[in-house]
Parts: structure tokens; C-alpha cells; sequence
């Protein structure tokens, strides 16, 4: 959960410009998980199932966003229901 903390904190301060930034650092996140840790471990196991709900849930809301290039607008929104997703599983 720190994590999500982490990156709306960076999403309010401006630090993303561009939504595929905020997404590069998950994937990331997701990835780095899955190669530093054994395949057997929880934490492997989870960065599996967390990066392919993330890149559905991250799918859903970049079809929602207006057809501006770039546009934040509702990735702020769904940046608090994308980390209840996530840590539910």
C-alpha cells in the first residue's frame, strides 16, 4: 500500500505528466517483484496476479480518458479505486 501512497503522491505534485509514466513505474514495481523474488514466493505470486489486474484495471481507465494525448484528468480519480483493486487481491 505504500507504493500506492508513494505515487499519488507524485500524481498531486505533478511529478507525471503523461499517464504512461505513471504506468511505466508500476509495471516496474510489478517487475522488479517478479524477478527478485523466487517463483514460489508470495511475494512473486502476488506481483503476478497484482501486474495483470493492474494492466486491466489501467486498460479500463485509459479507454475512459478524453482523446487528449497525455491527459491525467480522471487517472487521479481512478488511482484510489485502482489501489483498493489491487489490495483486495
Amino acid at each position: 500500500m505504500l507504493l500506492f501512497l508513494y505515487h499519488q503522491s507524485k500524481l498531486k505534485s505533478g511529478q507525471y505528466t503523461q499517464v504512461q509514466q505513471f504506468a511505466a513505474d508500476m509495471r516496474l514495481i510489478w517487475a522488479n517483484a517478479i524477478k527478485f523474488n523466487m517463483e514460489d514466493d508470495i511475494v512473486h505470486i502476488a506481483a503476478v496476479e497484482l501486474s495483470r489486474t493492474f494492466e486491466k484495471e489501467f486498460a479500463d481507465v485509459i479507454s475512459k480518458l478524453p482523446t487528449k494525448k497525455g491527459t491525467l484528468g480522471l487517472l487521479e480519480f481512478s488511482l484510489r479505486s485502482l489501489a483498493a483493486v489491487c489490495s483486495s487481491r
